[in-house]
């Protein structure tokens, strides 16, 4: 009834996807080709072949729409965004993962206690990626989803089977798609996988509605709609109370932003000039970000490299003429990095210990390796010993370097 509606949306929301993350175009081709030999098949056999034409129109006008702007750039530019993604895939510059990450990636949404109903775990800090992807899970919820969909395919009507059959295909995949992720499996990246195991979840309470309503039909009226109407009253409520008292996103960060500025300003050289601002790391390039906008709102001309032009745009970017100062971000993963070096000096500092006791706590851990690596150490003190040293310098820190006076910027 409403794919001549779904159509047009489920592209133009797949373009979307695509275009903003380059990533999810294995899990949308897929799924949205499955969406569209499926609609053409029901509307063919229904007899519908207008209103199918007509939302084949309506999606082509859609798809031109949203793609104009990627083929202008492909005729302007060269090579253009389409080709740069083209080669990213056939000529992948990062391994890709295997069928096993995208199992655990995907099947942990099905433990016992799976993040899309507990809470969201944190990632590794060493690589931002998912602890379910170094784990092999045990996903037991997905038995009651193969006893909900094998009733539902054996007693519903074709839209069960549709939306069964299509959460299969989403599920497998979502494998495919996380084992063809080249690089690291960020874990901001993975919250498709939540409504995955939700709509298993739906799925699954379906079930169980038909059968208690078929058991005993007076319990649906007085008992399964009032309590399902009162918990979606009580989650509304919990939400909309807990979005009002949420603070600001990222206020941590923002805390360490306004200890870093005034020191940043107070170090700038005298004189006119371009301020070039980078950063050091994926980590370190948000507070590089966010000094560029602090010093812009101070009118102190902050400016980045050409190759960031993307993100900065061109009113950013420093061509020529005269350098003030080049300021150089670094977070945990680089700060020592540039802490050693002779040429730079630290003008701005946000952490949670000193830089004095960072430092120690570096040759500690650096005097840990080597006394494990001679065999002064045995495996589980060296564990205890550096884990302790670890978690005290995975603190989140940010430093911000400029060249001695005198060095050249």
């Amino acid at each position: 009834m409403w794919g001549d509606v779904a159509l047009p949306v489920a592209a133009g929301v797949g373009s979307f996807c695509i275009q903003t993350h380059v990533g999810y175009l294995p899990l949308v081709i897929p799924l949205l080709a499955w969406g569209v030999a499926w609609l053409v098949w029901s509307m063919a056999r229904a007899g519908r072949l207008v209103a199918l034409a007509r939302a084949g129109l309506v999606t082509a006008a859609v798809l031109s729409v949203l793609w104009l702007p990627p083929l202008i750039d492909e005729l302007v530019h060269s090579p253009g965004n389409l080709t740069e993604i083209a080669d990213y895939f056939r000529h992948p510059h990062q391994p890709a993962h295997t069928l096993v990450d995208g199992y655990r990636v995907v099947g942990a949404q099905f433990e016992l206690t799976p993040e899309w109903l507990t809470g969201l775990d944190p990632p590794s800090p060493f690589t931002g990626e998912p602890f379910s992807l170094y784990s092999t899970p045990v996903p037991l919820l997905l038995l009651p989803l193969a006893v909900s969909g094998f009733v539902l395919w054996r007693r519903r009507g074709p839209e069960a089977r549709r939306l069964v059959a299509t959460l299969g295909v989403a599920l497998a995949v979502g494998v495919l798609a996380v084992a063809r992720t080249l690089g690291a499996v960020f874990a901001y990246r993975l919250r498709w996988t939540w409504v995955l195991a939700m709509v298993a979840a739906a799925v699954v309470a379906w079930t169980a509605w038909n059968w208690v309503a078929k058991v005993a039909p007076r319990a649906e009226k007085r008992w399964l709609v009032p309590l399902c109407v009162g918990a979606l009253a009580v989650v509304a409520l919990t939400n909309s109370v807990s979005a009002a008292r949420g603070g600001p996103p990222g206020e941590d960060q923002s805390d360490r932003m306004r200890t870093l500025i005034p020191s940043v300003v107070a170090a700038l050289p005298a004189g006119d000039g371009d301020v070039i601002v980078q950063g050091s790391s994926f980590g370190s390039s948000f507070y590089a970000g966010g000094l560029v906008l602090a010093l812009e709102r101070r009118h102190l001309r902050p400016r980045v490299d050409p190759t960031q032009e993307i993100g900065f745009h061109q009113h950013r970017v420093h061509r020529r003429g005269r350098v003030r100062e080049t300021l150089t971000v670094a977070t945990n993963d680089t700060f020592e990095a540039f802490a050693s070096r002779s040429d730079l000096r630290l003008v701005a500092y946000s952490g949670a210990i000193s830089p004095r006791e960072r430092a120690r706590l570096v040759e500690r851990a650096s005097a840990l390796d080597s006394a494990h690596n001679a065999g002064e150490l045995d495996n589980i003190a060296y564990y205890v010993r550096r884990t302790e040293v670890g978690r005290r310098l995975e603190r989140p820190i940010v430093g911000v370097f400029a060249p001695h006076r005198g060095s050249p910027a």
